[in-house]
């Protein structure tokens, strides 16, 4: 799948560990933010996170948006709000990443 950002900010942090530290001052989130680029870069479509094995990322549409997604940066953690905002292009082979932050909605 091919991934692009919504800018160079966000671009930075989804692939510069530094960043990643100064963003989040949890080893956990970014590992979790790696792990989860990895696998944005391995699945062919975005609707790939539906299947059971992504199942704990919460891959979901974002309420009174017309095509804005959420993922969870750490699967199955309820009590780690930080997740990334996506938006799915071309029938899911590219999605545009919008932003990282701590379960806001206001995309």
């Amino acid at each position: 799948m091919k991934i692009e950002y919504e800018n160079n900010k966000i671009e930075k942090l989804c692939n510069d560990e530094n960043e990643m530290k100064r963003f989040f001052k949890n080893a956990k989130l970014e590992e979790g933010l790696k792990v989860l680029m990895s696998i944005l870069n391995r699945i062919e479509n975005v609707s790939e996170l539906y299947n059971p094995v992504y199942k704990g990322y919460n891959y979901e549409k974002i309420q009174a948006s017309e095509n804005k997604y959420s993922i969870r940066i750490i699967p199955k953690k309820r009590k780690e709000i930080y997740r990334m905002y996506v938006e799915p292009k071309e029938g899911g082979v590219k999605i545009n990443i919008i932003k990282i932050d701590d379960h806001s909605y206001d995309v």
